[in-house]
C-alpha cells in the first residue's frame, strides 16, 4: 500500500520548508506504508522511506511540521506533523484544527504554510 494523494503532497511540502534538496517524484512510489490509523481527528500513516529520503536538516528525532490545509472547498482546517526517526520520515499525521472530526472523504484540497513568527 502507498500514500495516497494529500499524504505525498504533504510531505514534499514539508520537506521542500526544511530545504531539503529536490528530490524526483519517483522516490515517492517506494515509500511503503506501515499502517495507516483514524484518530476521529485525523489519521496517523506509519511509513519506511528509503534510505537516501533523509532529512538532515532537523534533529535525529523530530516531530513537528509547518503544513497546514484547507479541506473540502474550506469546510475543514487541518495541520500537519511529521515524525523523523534517525533523519527519516517515519509517518505522517493529519488533524482537524477545529471540529475534531476528519472528513470521512477529502474530495479536494490546498496546502498552505503555517507562518509560526506571528507579530
Amino acid at each position: 500500500m502507498g500514500l495516497n494523494d494529500l499524504e505525498r503532497q504533504v510531505i514534499k511540502a514539508f520537506l521542500a520548508s526544511v530545504k531539503v534538496e529536490t528530490i524526483q517524484d519517483s522516490i515517492f512510489n517506494e515509500i511503503e506504508v506501515i499502517e495507516r490509523h483514524s484518530t476521529e481527528m485525523g489519521f496517523l500513516t506509519e511509513i519506511k522511506t528509503p534510505n537516501r529520503l533523509v532529512c538532515n536538516s532537523l534533529a535525529e528525532n523530530y516531530r513537528g511540521g509547518n503544513i497546514g490545509a484547507k479541506l473540502n472547498n474550506g469546510t475543514t482546517n487541518a495541520g500537519f506533523l511529521i515524525y523523523l526517526e534517525g533523519h527519516c520520515i517515519s509517518a505522517v499525521e493529519g488533524y482537524d484544527i477545529l471540529s475534531e472530526h476528519w472528513p470521512a472523504v477529502v474530495s479536494d484540497y490546498s496546502l498552505y504554510l503555517i507562518d509560526f513568527n506571528i507579530g
